[in-house]
């Protein structure tokens, strides 16, 4: 899944070009799991910390156990005694229960349109969901500027922002010979690039000025 790579290179920028310490929360032993070790990140497991939504009613999973599960691993969160907590995905709840148990930001990430793209039911009507993510969120961040304005478009830049995900194109183009595709495919590759780093700096930028202003409010 999309969110999963945006994840790891998140996880992956944040632990090489920023000296971060992370520990992320999975719920199964996909391959997610191993590429975030490789990377340098802690990563702890289970399997009931798992969505609030699902395709109808009858398939969201039990939010009780989900609750319970995260109450079994708060001892294992305060030891790790995070400065930032971070979500991936709107329909996972447990990182603004987690950073309000624990009193820590809540940097939320919404990748999706909820209702509008993947047609999810949730536990609550979807106005009232928007509401709770509002309140569960320190700071949202949202790929486009579509998903902002139809979700957040109430919010100011200090409580949600806009930030890209890098695009990847082809690392090949085979024009025909003497094509003057050629010159554009070099174009195309350094724009690739740009964008890129473009896109992970602007994140890696708001998430670590989080954490270092968290962190200094602590000394």
């Amino acid at each position: 899944m999309v969110p999963n790579v945006r994840l790891l290179e998140i996880v992956a920028t944040l632990i090489s070009e920023h000296d971060a310490v992370c520990a992320v929360v999975c719920p199964g032993h996909g391959p997610l799991v191993g590429k975030l070790q490789a990377v340098g990140a802690s990563t702890l497991v289970h399997s009931k910390l798992s969505w609030w939504a699902g395709e109808s009613a009858d398939a969201i999973p039990n939010i009780a156990e989900g609750a319970n599960a995260l109450l079994t691993m708060m001892p294992i969160l305060q030891q790790i005694d995070p400065d930032v907590v971070y979500t991936q995905t709107m329909v996972v709840p447990w990182g603004a229960c987690a950073a309000a148990l624990l009193d820590r930001p809540h940097y939320w990430s919404v990748c999706e349109f909820g209702e509008l793209d993947h047609e999810f039911t949730f536990l609550d009507p979807f106005a009232e969901v928007i509401n709770q993510v509002t309140a569960g969120a320190s700071f949202i961040r949202t790929p486009s500027d579509a998903v902002r304005t139809t979700l957040f478009n109430d919010l100011g830049t200090d409580r949600v922002r806009t930030v890209y995900p890098p695009i990847f194109m082809p690392s090949r183009i085979k024009p025909s010979p003497g094509d003057f595709r050629r010159v554009g495919a070099t174009r195309l590759r350094r724009l690739q690039s740009s964008l890129h780093a473009g896109a992970m700096s602007s994140f890696c930028s708001l998430a670590t000025q989080t954490l270092h202003t968290k962190t200094n409010s602590r000394h």
